[in-house]
Order: structure tokens, then sequence, then C-alpha cells
């Protein structure tokens, strides 16, 4: 049976690429001027959805996705919840 020690090193560079993977999702594309750069997959599939004129433009209600947030919910609290089962949870999404 192989042992692995793992280290308060190793903990911290997990943490460190971890917030940098973070911190890669959750910021823009730059250009090097600074702007916004649209990769072209998303350009492609925005000439797509405008190009569907069968879809509407239907925006979701203030407090988002019923179904999303159901499943949240259920995935946070279980969903054998006493929370869940008495019907004592509120959720949004933002």
């Amino acid at each position: 049976m192989l042992h692995t020690v793992v280290t308060a090193a190793h903990i911290c560079q997990i943490c460190v690429l971890l917030t940098h993977l973070c911190a890669a999702v959750f910021e823009a594309y730059r250009s090097d001027e600074g702007k916004p750069f649209v990769l072209p997959v998303v350009r492609s599939v925005e000439a797509q959805i405008t190009a569907d004129h069968t879809l509407n433009h239907e925006y979701l209600p203030i407090a988002g996705l019923p179904d999303l947030r159901t499943a949240a919910a259920r995935l946070m609290l279980g969903e054998n919840s006493r929370a869940i089962v008495e019907n004592r949870v509120c959720t949004i999404t933002m």
C-alpha cells in the first residue's frame, strides 16, 4: 500500500493553483490593449443563436431559473434535508 505524505507546502501549492484557476475562470480574456477578447467559438454560437428565428428572447424571472434553484438547494443541503422536506428553503441566483 502506497502512502503519500501531504505537507503544508503541498496544500499551499494546491491553493495557489486553485486561486489562479478561479481567477482565469471569472476574468475576461483581454487583448494587448486591455480590451475584452471574445473567443471565436463564442462569436460563432452568437451568430447561430441570432440566425435561429424560432428562439424567443424571454428573460428569466428575477429570482432565477426555478429548476436550477431547486436542484442547487438539494445538492447543497441533501435531498432528505429537513429544510428541504419541510419546504423551508429559499434560493436566488445571481
